[in-house]
């Protein structure tokens, strides 16, 4: 963690990347990357928010998928049309 600064607030912050919460949201990365995410969002407020954006787009993703991948599906049939 940085050294805090004169009046006591941290001069700088280390937060997750983008990728790095993306693949924890989609259950991707080995044990130990997951398990520093999770260590870092329990004291990090702004990661863990951004956390909970990614895995709401990754449900919202895995949900467009299963849709467009069931057969009969409108989404479907409307892909398979185009040339």
């Amino acid at each position: 963690m940085a050294a805090p600064d004169a009046i006591g607030y941290f001069k700088s912050v280390r937060h997750l990347t983008e990728a790095a919460l993306e693949e924890y949201a989609l259950g991707r990365g080995s044990r130990p990357q997951r398990e520093r995410v999770e260590e870092h969002v329990e004291r990090c407020a702004e990661c863990r928010e951004r956390l909970q954006v990614e895995i709401g787009i990754a449900a919202l993703v895995k949900t467009a998928a299963a849709k467009i991948a069931r057969p009969g599906s409108r989404a479907r049939r409307k892909n398979s049309a185009k040339p």
